[in-house]
């Protein structure tokens, strides 16, 4: 039930109840919440049906000889919808060459630049070679884009020598089945038309405090896009009350019915998050 709630909302069907899901969940939230020492696959699933989450995301340990998968196969079994996070071409960027040097790259086009692309578009490869057959259902690009006035270059830069490239990329896991989700915080609003041109089903963040409103996005985008996340990770750290949890569940839930639309963090569950305020998302489907 939890998967088909899932696909049902992205393929703008609608479903029984709003699907949720995060990001990341730090292992210390996880912890504190179970009251354990430790945290293994049993714990991180007894955590997620504790919480009734319909999405678990994998973050797999890629090197050049070899993929370390992590729980997915072991997830495979369960009633959730599974997706895979891949870093994308700017975080590679950044890791590799720092911020700055990435950036002058990127506008001047160096070699180096392309040789970046490469490598990337080759590591994506390699994962859609042995992804089939493990259980994962989905596919989130990560890759930080923007800050909470624009993107972090030019629109016309990306639009020249990133967005094909990540067209390239997403068409290598649509044409395998798999649905793909793009996730970067910021304000994308002068790009999300581009963002649809390179064939992704959906969005991931949504971030509220830099002015991208769920409601706006699902009544211009809607028809095109599935949205997850929005909510802000520090309304999750303060206690709050019955009355107050309602009053925030109503603030970010979209008011378009069945909206192609997951509830969730923008950023995942960290540390510092209340235990009692995870009620939240058992709440959300009353």
């Amino acid at each position: 039930m939890s998967k088909d709630r899932v696909i049902n909302r992205i393929d703008g069907n609608g479903s029984d109840k709003i699907p949720t899901g995060e990001l990341l969940i730090d292992e210390e939230v996880i912890k504190s919440y179970l009251k354990y020492d430790k945290v293994t696959f049993d714990e991180k699933k007894e955590f997620v049906n504790e919480l009734d989450l319909d999405i678990i995301t994998i973050n797999p340990d890629i090197k050049e000889d070899s993929i370390d998968w992590k729980d997915l196969e072991k997830w495979a079994g369960n009633d959730i919808f599974k997706f895979v996070l891949l870093d994308g071409l700017f975080g590679w960027g950044v890791d590799e060459m720092g911020f700055e040097a990435f950036m002058i790259a990127l506008m001047k086009q160096s070699k180096e630049f392309e040789d970046l692309k490469g490598k990337v578009r080759e590591s994506f490869g390699k994962v859609a070679e042995n992804i089939e057959g493990r259980g994962a259902d989905g596919i989130i690009i990560a890759d930080d884009i923007a800050y909470n006035k624009g993107v972090i270059v030019r629109p016309s830069l990306l639009r020249e020598y990133y967005f094909p490239w990540l067209a390239e990329i997403v068409e290598i896991f649509k044409e395998l089945g798999f649905y793909v989700f793009f996730h970067s915080d910021g304000y994308l609003k002068d790009v999300i038309d581009d963002l649809i041109g390179t064939g992704i089903d959906g969005m991931q963040c949504i971030e509220r405090a830099a002015g991208m409103d769920v409601d706006s996005l699902i009544e211009n985008y809607g028809e095109k896009l599935c949205f997850w996340g929005n909510v802000d990770i520090s309304e999750l750290m303060k206690p709050l009350n019955e009355e107050k949890l309602t009053d925030l569940i109503r603030s970010y839930v979209p008011q378009k019915a069945n909206a192609r639309y997951i509830f969730g963090t923008s950023s995942g569950l960290v540390m510092g998050v209340d235990s009692d305020n995870l009620k939240i998302y058992k709440k959300i489907k009353e």
